[in-house]
């Protein structure tokens, strides 16, 4: 364990540059530092003999009675099986009345560096913190191979649709209408709208030559890493997974500096290296599902950029934040699920009186509402990175002064989703309002929204999580898993064939 020792308190505001400059073929520096050379199985881990649950509740818990007196209407479960249980709606209520209390952001900031100094690397057995390791100057040797394209840039506004590819003012009417069919925000809709008039006054494409992305998880299936690179960016691919073209941009791989788990100390130092002397955008798209790796994951890549952004290398950071979590519903939604609570179709009263359904769709009052949107069958670890690691960590950063993108992006048919449940509630969503997207079709789409928002003028701390792209899944009046479940019956029904499907293999990374 860590014998006691506490992380940092997340550092004040810094000032970072936003300025992008040219990159250059180098290497890794072998001077001046001491070699770091990584036992074979050390890894980033969780709190020994701690599940995931466990982990969740401890850390929520302990600030709940921290700031007691701040959260007044709040009864949260101190019985450790009851939250294992029902930790979906404890989350849901938590994230209510912290949005109420006048200690929001403190409150924030506390389960983000509590949840930090949880993570631990592991060498041997020898368990060190996560914020001590990447304090030490040392890392491993690597140099750094570099893949530069050869075409012009070629990132138009294109959201492949249904067999499809959407462009010009066919792409802005399916935003419109998804806008709607209240599936995205009124802030998501503007910040699409301004992307794409981005592109059209400059000959039709985003231009992202000189702008430096360190992408962890670059081959995440729905990374951005290969539209920026499109795009004509300079990529620092940080992935098992290796991609070969580099289409109209730079790829730059460290070979010691690929698994986030196993390397993050060589992940830092490649970052700070590529950056080169300047503040870069850091992209946090890694995930694994299984054994606390979302979490871990999450919580390593808040780990380096923290480190990084010390030292004034991070000029933004970005990530896409799952509608199925606590999150906060905006006042046009809230309007939808009342209209809706208050005339359902026949079939769903009918669900609702016999319980199979019940309502209400959020916690909270209409300024402050939450979604009980969490599916708990996807872990409590899931929950943490996702509530925690992404939402919480977002804002803190945004109140901090860092320019973040933290939007909502819409279920899409992943390989992590399939599973017979989902894919059977899958064919049954649609008779919920619930959209679910290809995942051409949500990387296009959260791409677009993310490059909306690193391209303009920043927002406020207070918009960072007001652009979502939920698909309905804010708008339905009941608690949304059992809606999902309702919904899986439906799909099950109408296509039997879901509930057999084996599980398809693990795409490529491609441009």
């Amino acid at each position: 364990m860590s014998n006691g020792r506490k992380p940092p308190e997340l550092p004040d505001p810094v000032g970072v540059s936003s300025h992008f400059g040219q990159l250059e073929t180098f290497a890794l520096p072998r001077a001046g530092h001491t070699t770091y050379r990584r036992p074979m199985d050390a890894h980033v881990a969780l709190p020994e003999g701690e599940s995931g649950s466990h982990l969740l509740h401890r850390v929520v818990s302990d600030v709940a009675r921290t700031f007691a007196a701040d959260l007044p209407k709040l009864d949260f479960l101190e019985n450790g099986a009851a939250f294992k249980k029902g930790f979906g709606d404890a989350l849901s209520r938590f994230e209510a009345a912290r949005l109420a209390s006048p200690k929001r952001l403190e409150i924030a900031r506390a389960l983000c560096s509590a949840l930090a100094a949880s993570c631990e690397l592991d060498e041997n057995g020898e368990r060190t913190p996560l914020w001590e390791v990447l304090a030490r100057k040392n890392g491993a040797d690597s140099s750094m191979r570099m893949t530069r394209g050869s075409e012009s840039p070629a990132l138009e506004i294109e959201i492949p649709f249904e067999g499809k590819t959407l462009r010009g003012d066919d792409a802005l009417r399916f935003a419109e209408k998804l806008h709607a069919d209240h599936h995205m925000t009124t802030a998501a809709l503007e910040g699409l709208r301004w992307i794409m008039r981005h592109a059209k006054e400059n000959g039709g494409v985003i231009d992202l030559r000189g702008k430096k992305f360190a992408m962890l998880g670059a081959a995440a299936e729905l990374s951005p890493a290969p539209l920026l690179l499109q795009g004509g960016a300079s990529v620092l691919w940080i992935d098992p997974h290796a991609l070969t073209s580099a289409h109209a941009g730079t790829i730059a791989h460290a070979e010691s500096a690929r698994d986030l788990l196993r390397e993050p100390s060589a992940i830092a130092r490649a970052i700070e290296t590529f950056a080169n002397g300047e503040a870069l955008h850091v992209g946090m798209f890694a995930y694994a599902p299984g054994k606390g790796r979302e979490l871990r994951l999450a919580e390593t890549m808040n780990a380096i950029t923290e480190h990084l952004r010390a030292r004034g290398t991070v000029a933004s950071v970005s990530m896409f934040v799952s509608p199925t979590s606590p999150a906060a519903v905006q006042p046009e939604d809230v309007a939808v699920v009342r209209s809706r609570a208050k005339q359902p179709a026949s079939w769903q009263r009918a669900l609702e009186l016999s319980g199979v359904i019940r309502g209400p769709g959020f916690y909270g009052d209409d300024a402050n509402a939450v979604a009980r949107a969490v599916i708990v069958l996807q872990g409590a670890a899931y929950q943490a990175a996702q509530y925690i690691s992404k939402t919480l960590r977002a804002e803190v950063w945004a109140h901090d002064g860092l320019r973040v993108s933290a939007n909502v992006a819409g279920i899409s048919r992943t390989r992590s989703l399939e599973h017979p449940l989902f894919l059977a509630a899958f064919e049954g969503a649609p008779s919920f309002g619930v959209r679910i997207f290809d995942s051409s079709t949500t990387r296009a789409l959260a791409t677009l929204l993310m490059l909306s928002d690193l391209l303009r003028e920043p927002a406020s701390a207070e918009g960072v999580h007001v652009r979502q792209i939920h698909g309905g899944v804010y708008d339905v009046p009941w608690q949304f898993e059992a809606s999902v479940r309702a919904a899986a019956v439906l799909g099950a029904a109408k296509k039997p064939a879901v509930l057999f499907r084996r599980k398809a293999p693990a795409p490529q990374a491609t441009v």
